[in-house]
């Protein structure tokens, strides 16, 4: 129930009355005061401002009053303040429960009345008595009263919830994650032009339905407001999928008897068939499709696909550390990606990248060199990496955005010097690659004029100023490689100290090359009777011609070939595997006459032959307590790079590891570091179902890895509570000893902590490793971001509802309001109670006015 007044001119007439009032008292104040009488001028003016000012005066006046000892004067005041504060009160508890309605404004314009009245009539009466002065004030204020009700003929309105008589529309918004796209570089995301289009429609839709207003992704819920709709981004918690059946479910518990409306994209990655349920419904589905048909590689999105880096690495020695990122939808905009070690919170390497595509994979490379755990701050073995690839703004999500991996530090055992005549691409490779064995510690000695020798890397923390000369120099390292340096730079004493350093247990090998064998002038040296061949003379040829070496039965069983003898032909006529790579031929050899008879050749070429036989191309020996090897060519970095640049498999790495370590007499790779465990995804987060590999390695307590240990794998929830769930892990092929690999493939979305633990063949431990996973929503609502149109017309179409665009939504609209005014037509009206009966109200406003004139005559007033 409210008051309403049913006069036309409602409004007008009492802003009119309001200011008629005020300014009259305004006038009569001025009067008065012109004419002497200040205090009741001052009581007039104070009139302008309603009860409230007038109040005020008044009770002041009666303060002043009862000071000067008129306390007459004084209590009449003060009963004029008291009846003007009552009006106050009434005005504020009108307005406190009916609000600016109608009747807060009669009450107002009623207290400013009587407030006048009153104090005109106070002013001109004030030697009448108080019966006569209080029955001429009621009975002008009933006057005035009966007044007001003929002009803005009040009625009580008794409103009928016509809502409730109102068909209901459900309307549902998708507010997935894949509604935060934007179809075009600087248009709203769908989501926005979604919520806008309804925003515009709301009012008229509200004026014939019942709207009942949700939202949905991977859960329903329902606001109040269209407003409170759009204000609900596609972004957050509970956004990271779509379910459609959950929001049809929200709708139908409303029933809708005009039926659903339904703004998507149609991208549905939940189980359920959204159509069959609209279908089950038995109410009509309106669809209106939001977004681009085209297909999508997704939305803004950095992803590391994956990081490579050793399992170990030396102390002291760079490794590289290589990451692939894929860029989507963020072409020609930079990203930063970075290199944690432990929980730093600054980097330790940053680089930029950037692509001119839509969706690339962008590689980056870090240099990292390890510190010595026992030099470092901190002291965790293995090292903790993380690799992190900065947030864009706008990307679809961050959980694919670090990857943390674990590195075993250890202290290199195998020392090897290379000592070269020149700079020249064989040394090049090799020393970048024994830089990076995390066994081995390098040095080298480049010849740069004369007798001067650049050198490069330290052994055990030391450089070496030059060619090593005294005992204490040779047992500094346990491999020397002798490049193209001709025999007159050693010297016949640096010579004859190399042979006993080879006798005594070190590893020597000779590398091909202009100035080494017999044309180098080795021929008759100390250092010729430590290599496995005859060297010849100064004459010996040089052959020109390119090819691939050829091993013999004895080569394709030796250690140094282990595991990659299937990419060489054979003596007995045997091809190469087909299923690698073809070599890339060497270029060239020095032709030796013959080996010597304790001597092993391995290797030789396949073509060219002298009195002995195929011409040399790897030979080994034992020489003493150690072991010497021939290799008579310079050029086997050309396994390395062709194959690198065609992202195949190269035997180049292998060959050289496996030779140091022959002629170290260590091919077990032990290490000083003890027994150890390192654990390492590909990625340390994943989609659910989706298969991760994982690799573990395990030393034993001497250091060497661990071929029989066994190792168990577990996945546990981060927070601590839940099961633990084994993983199946094995040991990987016989030529990667302590090597294990197994597959993580989760099918719940959460944190996760991945736990490795490896015993012995005793069952004592070997240590244990841990890192996070986090497992993402099997499919992301980024993935591909095309609208599903397929889905969205099989749910009108099943359900007896219309499909359109976006854009033609008001049209849709348009159809549904006409099919369904004609029922608010019908509906139930409000029922309205005059206050007011005009004759009546006439005759009582004249005899009020009557009686109050024939009083003031009877009274000789004016």
């Amino acid at each position: 129930m409210r008051l309403e007044f049913q006069s036309t001119h409602a409004g007008g007439l009492l802003l009119t009355l309001l200011l008629g009032v005020s300014g009259g008292m305004c006038v009569y104040g001025l009067a008065v005061w012109i004419r002497g009488r200040r205090r009741a001028g001052l009581l007039g003016l104070s009139g302008v401002g309603g009860p409230v000012t007038a109040c005020l005066a008044l009770l002041l006046d009666a303060a002043w009053r009862f000071w000067r000892d008129d306390t007459a004067a004084a209590r009449r005041s003060f009963l004029a303040g008291f009846s003007t504060l009552v009006l106050v009160i009434v005005t504020a508890v009108v307005w406190e429960r009916t609000g600016d309605g109608g009747a807060f404004w009669m009450t107002l314009l009623g207290g400013h009345l009587a407030t006048g009245l009153g104090l005109i009539y106070a002013s001109t009466y004030r030697a009448l008595g108080k019966g006569r002065f209080t029955t001429l004030l009621a009975l002008r204020l009933g006057a005035t009263a009966v007044l007001l009700v003929i002009l803005f003929k009040p009625a009580l309105m008794f409103p009928v919830d016509t809502d409730a008589h109102k068909p209901t529309l459900a309307v549902l918004l998708d507010r997935s994650g894949s509604m935060a796209t934007r179809d075009q570089p600087d248009a709203p995301s769908r989501h926005a032009r979604a919520a806008r289009m309804l925003q515009s429609q709301g009012r008229r839709l509200g004026e014939v339905f019942r709207v009942q207003w949700s939202d949905f992704a991977a859960a329903a819920g329902a606001v109040s407001s269209v407003e409170q709709l759009a204000h609900r981004k596609p972004a957050g918690p509970g956004t990271d999928a779509t379910d459609i059946v959950a929001g049809l479910r929200l709708a139908g518990q409303v029933q809708p008897g005009v039926g659903v409306l339904l703004l998507s994209d149609g991208i549905q990655n939940t189980p359920g068939d959204p159509a069959a349920f609209a279908e089950s419904l038995g109410v009509p589905v309106y669809v209106a499709a939001v977004g681009s048909t085209k297909p999508s590689p997704g939305g803004m999105n950095l992803e590391l696909l994956r990081v490579d880096a050793p399992l170990q690495a030396a102390a002291d020695h760079a490794v590289d550390i290589t990451a692939r990122i894929r860029m989507t939808r963020l072409a020609n905009r930079q990203a930063e990606v970075q290199l944690f070690e432990g929980n730093a919170a600054a980097p330790l390497a940053s680089e930029r990248i950037s692509t001119t595509e839509d969706d690339a994979a962008v590689p980056v490379r870090f240099s990292w060199t390890p510190r010595n755990p026992a030099d470092a701050e901190s002291k965790d073995n293995p090292v903790t990496l993380r690799v992190r690839v900065s947030p864009q703004p706008a990307e679809s999500t961050t959980d694919d955005n670090e990857i943390v991996l674990h590195v075993a530090v250890t202290e290199p055992t195998l020392r090897v010097l290379y000592i070269e005549g020149a700079v020249r691409p064989e040394y090049k490779y090799l020393r970048r690659l024994l830089r990076r064995d995390p066994n081995v510690q390098f040095a080298g000695l480049v010849r740069i004029g004369g007798n001067r020798f650049w050198s490069q890397g330290k052994l055990d923390g030391k450089g070496l100023a030059g060619l090593p000369t005294s005992d204490e120099d040779f047992r500094r390292f346990d491999v020397l490689i002798l490049g193209d340096l001709a025999a007159s730079f050693p010297g016949p004493a640096r010579m004859d100290r190399i042979r006993r350093f080879v006798a005594d247990g070190g590893g020597l090998v000779m590398l091909g090359g202009q100035s080494s064998f017999g044309p180098g002038g080795y021929d008759r040296t100390a250092v010729a009777a430590a290599l496995p061949v005859v060297v010849g003379d100064r004459n010996q040829p040089q052959v020109q011609g390119q090819f691939v070496p050829q091993l013999t039965a004895l080569g394709a069983e030796h250690p140094i070939f282990a595991g990659i003898a299937h990419y060489f032909s054979r003596q007995d006529g045997r091809a190469p595997d087909a299923s690698v790579a073809p070599l890339p031929p060497l270029k060239g050899c020095v032709s030796v006459p013959r080996a010597k008879p304790g001597a092993a050749v391995l290797a030789v070429h396949p073509t060219e032959r002298n009195e002995a036989g195929p011409l040399i191309v790897l030979a080994v020996e034992p020489f003493g307590a150690g072991r010497s090897a021939a290799l008579t060519v310079d050029t086997t970095w050309r396994w390395y790079l062709p194959l690198q640049a065609m992202g195949v498999k190269s035997p180049y790495a292998r060959f050289w590891r496996q030779m140091i370590r022959w002629l170290a007499g260590a091919e077990a790779s032990a290490s000083r570091d003890g027994a150890m465990a390192v654990l390492r995804a590909e990625r340390t987060f994943a989609r659910a179902g989706t298969p991760l590999p994982a690799q573990a390695y395990v030393r034993n307590t001497d250091g060497a890895p661990a071929k029989e240990a066994k190792v168990t794998m577990t996945i546990r929830p981060a927070g601590g509570s839940g099961e633990s769930n084994p993983l199946d892990i094995q040991r990987k092929a016989t030529e990667s000893p302590g090597l294990f690999e197994g597959e993580i493939a989760l099918t719940e979305p959460g944190k996760f902590i991945m736990t490795m633990t490896a015993t012995d063949e005793n069952g004592m431990s070997l240590g244990g490793d841990e890192l996070p996973l986090t497992i993402l929503p099997k499919s992301s609502e980024r993935d591909d971001t095309a609208r599903n149109d397929t889905l969205l017309r099989a749910l009108a179409d099943r359900s007896g509802g219309v499909f359109v665009e976006l854009p033609s939504l008001p049209d849709l609209l348009d159809m549904l309001l006409s099919r369904h005014s004609r029922q608010t037509d019908s509906l139930p009206q409000a029922r309205v109670q005059p206050l007011y009966h005009f004759p009546s109200l006439f005759v009582v406003f004249l005899l009020l006015l009557t009686a109050e004139w024939v009083l003031r005559r009877r009274w000789q007033l004016r």
